[in-house]
């Protein structure tokens, strides 16, 4: 009962406190600026990723604190604060990708975290790499799929309910903090839907990969089951996917991978002439399928 008590808590702190932040956003004019490669048409808040950190920081008041949760939520508040920087000053891609290095390398090189580290073998230069690549993978496609009022944080809503379902039975570290933040994350997309009321912006879209990231090692480190590594991989297969085709293209087309540009899957879809609504409502049903076949995989 505790766990449901947490989510509907959350779920009502961000959905009163939403329509808050969106006036004091406007105030401050911390918004998004229509432009050539945005779809909406006018300014809108980009301060969602605050209402996340703040159920995070709310959230150690109300469950046990471990020190993996206190680790978490430390570096949720720097990759926080890199994103909200960034949707302000508007980073170089380039930078923006140094200090997520930075950042991801020290939380790696945290004792308590090599606990949870995707693998573990006798060269430890092998291990680093490879977690340092998963997680900058993972940060970045939810950074990168951001691009459809809704799209991200209803991917990120799936994949933490499947992370609870995968964690349901197990001793995993901050295993309370997941559902105060899917509670957060609920209450937030009623006003992040089309038409959208205020963004992630790049403070919740880093933020919230930043999270996935990490609590993907976590429940890979503790499922005990063959090729683990593949249960958070298929739940967020589209941003993954994503990454890659838009990555393959911009090389193709002797681009800078860092370029900004149109060839997202939802840019894609948009083209077609499907709808905001109807890209959310394609790519949910996907992403659903995929996670219902993952769970019933791994359980």
């Amino acid at each position: 009962m505790k766990e449901i008590y947490l989510v509907l808590l959350f779920c009502l702190s961000s959905i009163i406190l939403c329509p808050f932040i969106i006036q004091i956003s406007l105030q401050l004019n911390l918004c998004d600026k229509p432009n050539h490669r945005k779809i909406h048409s006018f300014p809108i808040p980009f301060t969602g990723g605050f209402l996340i950190i703040l159920s995070i920081i709310l959230g150690l008041f109300f469950i046990k604190t471990e020190v993996i949760i206190l680790i978490l939520s430390i570096f949720s508040i720097l990759f926080f604060f890199l994103g909200f920087l960034d949707d302000y000053f508007n980073f170089k891609p380039l930078m923006k990708l140094i200090f997520q290095i930075i950042f991801v390398s020290s939380f790696l090189f945290i004792p308590v975290i090599h606990n949870y580290w995707i693998i573990v073998c006798k060269f430890s230069l092998i291990n680093f790499i490879v977690n340092l690549f998963w997680m900058l993978l993972i940060i970045n496609a939810f950074n990168l799929i951001d691009g459809v009022d809704g799209l991200a944080l209803m991917i990120a809503i799936i994949a933490f309910s499947c992370f609870i379902i995968f964690a349901k039975g197990k001793t995993i570290g901050g295993y309370y903090m997941l559902f105060i933040i899917l509670g957060s994350m609920i209450g937030l997309i009623r006003y992040n839907i089309p038409p959208a009321k205020i963004f992630l912006g790049d403070n919740g879209s880093l933020l919230i990969g930043f999270l996935i990231a990490s609590y993907s090692m976590i429940i890979i480190s503790k499922m005990y089951v063959t090729y683990s590594i593949f249960a958070p991989l298929t739940v967020i297969l589209i941003p993954i996917i994503d990454v890659f085709m838009v990555s393959l293209k911009r090389i193709k087309n002797k681009t800078s991978i860092f370029k900004a540009d149109k060839n997202h899957i939802h840019h894609e879809l948009l083209s077609l002439g499907f709808t905001q609504r109807e890209v959310l409502m394609i790519l949910g049903i996907i992403t659903s399928f995929f996670s219902i076949v993952t769970v019933l995989h791994y359980n």
